[in-house]
């Protein structure tokens, strides 16, 4: 469903058994409360999807949270539209091109990143190029906003490290 309205219309008519809720498409929190008291009512359950959290919440019509379950991937996750970073769920907040470097690095953990990989990602993304030096401050920036664990340098490059 593309809209509020087609989430009511199915929750007023009961056409469904859960209802689905992805957090980060949606602005406005009104609607979404308005959603719940409509779900609540109809005896629909509640699934709730949080993409920057590791998490998945189930809720049932009584409030009560039936299972949390640890989605799978990693524990770093890059919304590259929105310029947002996240690690094990919490916010970090990073220059736009240390982003860059971190999606990328997150995207393919056991691919070597190296700058000339780095630039035919930057090439085919419309981005700026890197350089060593360039590379060598954004991997200082992402050891310091994750943990020194993350990134891990081989011989040829960098690779990324989940939790």
């Amino acid at each position: 469903m593309s809209s509020e309205n087609q989430v009511f219309e199915v929750l007023g008519d009961a056409k469904v058994d859960v209802l689905g809720v992805e957090l980060a498409s949606f602005d406005n929190t009104a609607w979404i409360g308005a959603m719940l008291d409509q779900a609540q009512s109809a005896r629909i359950p509640v699934l709730f999807l949080l993409q920057e959290w590791p998490w998945v919440v189930r809720v049932m019509p009584d409030g009560t949270v039936l299972d949390r379950m640890q989605s799978q991937g990693s524990c770093t996750r890059v919304d590259l539209n929105r310029r947002q970073c996240f690690h094990k769920g919490m916010p970090i907040v990073l220059p736009w091109r240390v982003t860059q470097t971190l999606a990328l690095l997150v995207s393919d953990p056991s691919r070597t990143w190296n700058v000339r990989a780095f630039n035919l990602a930057a090439l085919e993304n419309g981005w700026n190029p890197w350089t060593d030096n360039v590379l060598k401050v954004h991997v200082h920036h992402i050891r310091q906003s994750l943990g020194p664990e993350h990134i891990r340098r081989v011989s040829d490059g960098y690779q990324f490290n989940n939790c």
